[in-house]
């Protein structure tokens, strides 16, 4: 039975999700039920599962997983939230993790949980539809980099322009792959 000054797995787990970011390590072993790296007893285990996880985030750093940078270090970092969304589709979320994850939520309206990333997600879509509007002829690059898109949609966050472009896609009215189409006149 642990004692006042004892601080669990489970405990340090869910303060570990109060970090506004974490190391890329930290947030597979989180993933992975496991304690962050730092508080392992032993070397952090890196098997297959870790190793797996590591290398695809990896690769998706940048597109479809934004890497948050820190000026006291050059190790990678994710946002615990945006982490966890990426991740859920390929591997089941400990509950603990889920749950400790809630507290980063904001509740603009009653009976409705819209996480903040869910939130740009939502203004950078209802923007691009609305500039596509005005203009069918932006490209997905264009509308990416919009500056009222980066600045209104992603609420000033420097997401990835992948990231954005995924968001956006299905909305794109001329979505003809390649060159922008030359301009008749």
């Amino acid at each position: 039975m642990p004692t006042q000054n004892t601080i669990t797995p489970e405990m340090l787990k869910e303060l570990w999700c109060r970090c506004d970011t974490w190391l890329l390590e930290d947030a597979i072993a989180l993933v992975l039920d496991r304690l962050p790296t730092s508080y392992q007893k032993r070397e952090p285990e890196r098997d297959e599962p870790f190793e797996i996880l590591h290398a695809l985030a990896i690769n998706c750093l940048g597109y479809s997983l934004r890497k948050t940078t820190n000026s006291t270090d050059n190790a990678i970092r994710v946002e615990p939230v945006e982490f966890i969304q990426w991740v859920e589709d390929y591997v089941p979320i400990p509950d603990q993790l889920k749950h400790a994850l809630n507290d980063k939520q904001v509740e603009p309206d009653e009976g409705t949980d819209v996480t903040i990333a869910k939130q740009r997600r939502i203004a950078t879509r209802a923007l691009a539809a609305y500039f596509w509007s005005l203009d069918k002829d932006k490209t997905l690059h264009d509308m990416a980099s919009d500056p009222a898109i980066l600045k209104f949609g992603c609420f000033n966050k420097n997401l990835a322009e992948r990231t954005i472009i995924d968001w956006i896609r299905s909305l794109n009215p001329n979505p003809q792959p390649g060159r922008r189409p030359k301009k008749q006149g």
